[in-house]
């Protein structure tokens, strides 16, 4: 399993560290394991492997990601505002995120930025959703509800993110096997 080093592929990793689904744990062996196998890694790749601020990760990737002067479409902006959205919802899958925090993030979220969601969507969830007393039968509902409108763009994500899930499991073990200095 890896991951191209293509622009396209950089821009979603920014979403990825932008929404919180990936940190330094998750990209650090994947850094280093890009290091070991290129003569001559490239240099975002070197600086991301030692930087632990998600803003700095995020700054790097971005800076590769974005390098290019090229005028975007507001369909790309929109395409990558989605992105972000289903970033959120696999944090809150994954646990990561309570359901009312997705809510309240996507609603900020997409109140500032175009997507296909619109915040009213989000916070009309919110709101039903605290209303009920934060129902388990409700959360399943909108959790299915918001996993078929953004289909695609998880789709999209996934293969990206199982790589990261891989190598933040292989950090996960790596640290716990590392001898106690006390």
């Amino acid at each position: 399993m890896s991951i191209d080093l293509t622009k396209n592929n950089a821009k979603i990793i920014v979403e990825m560290i932008d929404s919180g689904l990936i940190f330094y744990k998750h990209y650090y062996l994947w850094c280093d394991s890009i290091i070991e196998s290129l003569e001559n890694p490239p240099y975002w790749i070197l600086e991301l492997a030692i930087t632990k601020s998600s803003n700095d990760a995020s700054g790097i990737v971005s800076e590769y990601a974005y390098s290019d002067l090229e005028t975007l479409s507001p369909d790309f902006y929109i395409k990558f505002n989605n992105l972000h959205l289903a970033c959120l919802f696999l944090s809150s899958k994954n646990g990561e995120l309570s359901w009312n925090t997705l809510l309240r993030e996507s609603g900020h979220y997409s109140d500032g930025s175009i997507c296909k969601i619109d915040c009213t969507f989000f916070y009309e969830m919110l709101n039903k959703y605290e209303d009920s007393l934060q129902s388990f039968e409700l959360k399943r509902e909108q959790m299915n509800e918001m996993e078929i409108m953004l289909s695609d763009e998880i789709e999209e994500i996934i293969e990206i993110y199982k790589v990261f899930q891989m190598y933040y499991s292989k950090y996960l073990i790596e640290e716990k096997n590392k001898p106690n200095p006390y």
